[in-house]
């Protein structure tokens, strides 16, 4: 669709629009926003006829889906455009001032913050969506920009006109930056040590702890259940010598990775190998495995953090 425009903002009180502004724009990729998920009851009383009976209709939120570049706010210290996001998604920011701004799983994903957005399109329809919570997770392929994945959950607002057209004064990016491709010289990797493994893809996605209720007395969007990682890598095949997966999936090893892009942005992660399988990739031997995510101890959740340099 052409012409449309994310706006998110961080709310004060749950529920309540914080009167999102240009200022917020999201740079917004294959947005997908779905504002009519709910859930429907079907009456079935005993009568003569057969014709059928008109629904009841409960429980209607949004579910809005989209990309965003992995980049930093190029400057050290300060947090990038997509910081209200990835709070939203239960991640806890850790700011060292002229240095570095962390991102980290949260112990409690229930005290997460909540947004509200604004989708507009060129049709002068504007959708409201308030309290929304959501989770995250990577897309990171050689030759692609690498992407943060966000599904948000939030309670529903009857479309209404949003007035005039859009205009390019309604969006504001500045801030906002974009990630170079996946290559030699931009990104480097290393698990259990070991680098040079020639990265195909990295992903990761977060299984959906998002939970839309709606019973009496409250109606809200929460992070709620386990949280777990699970992610996809391929690489070209080391020899075994160097770093052996199918001895690593075997043994049930949990081992450390980090992946470094423009030399500013890092993901760091502890994972189990799962199953790996060999394969050719443009006639060079690739191996591809599955990832488990697993924190150091039942006490911590380091299994995944975000570390940004610039």
């Amino acid at each position: 669709m052409d012409r449309q425009l994310l706006l998110i903002k961080k709310e004060v009180t749950y529920g309540t629009d914080p009167t999102a502004a240009s200022a917020n724009t999201i740079w917004a990729e294959e947005v997908d926003f779905k504002p009519t998920e709910g859930s429907r009851v079907t009456p079935n009383p005993a009568k003569p006829g057969v014709g059928p009976v008109a629904d009841h209709v409960f429980g209607q939120y949004v579910a809005l889906a989209f990309k965003v570049p992995l980049i930093g706010s190029g400057t050290p210290g300060v947090a990038p455009k997509w910081a209200p996001l990835i709070k939203a998604c239960g991640w806890s920011e850790t700011i060292e001032a002229d240095t570095s701004v962390t991102y980290a799983l949260m112990a409690n994903p229930r005290a997460a913050d909540s947004v509200t957005a604004k989708w507009r399109d060129g049709n002068r329809r504007l959708h409201l969506a308030k309290g929304g919570r959501g989770r995250v997770g990577l897309q990171l392929s050689a030759g692609q920009r690498p992407m943060l994945v966000f599904n948000f959950k939030a309670l529903h607002t009857v479309v209404s006109q949003a007035g005039a057209d859009l205009a390019h004064a309604d969006a504001d990016f500045s801030g906002w930056l974009d990630a170079k491709p996946v290559a030699s010289g931009t990104t480097s990797f290393a698990l259990d040590s070991v680098s040079g493994l020639g990265l195909r893809e990295l992903s990761f996605e977060q299984s959906d702890n998002v939970r839309f209720i709606d019973v009496p007395e409250q109606k809200n969007v929460e992070l709620l259940g386990e949280r777990t990682f699970t992610g996809n890598l391929k690489t070209t095949t080391p020899q075994p010598s160097t770093l052996n997966y199918e001895q690593h999936w075997v043994d049930g090893d949990v081992v450390t990775w980090s992946m470094v892009h423009d030399t500013d942005v890092t993901i760091n992660g502890r994972s189990q190998i799962l199953a790996p399988a060999y394969s050719r990739d443009q006639g060079d031997d690739v191996a591809a495995m599955g990832l488990k995510l697993v924190p150091s101890s039942l006490t911590t959740d380091d299994d995944l953090a975000i570390v940004l340099t610039n």
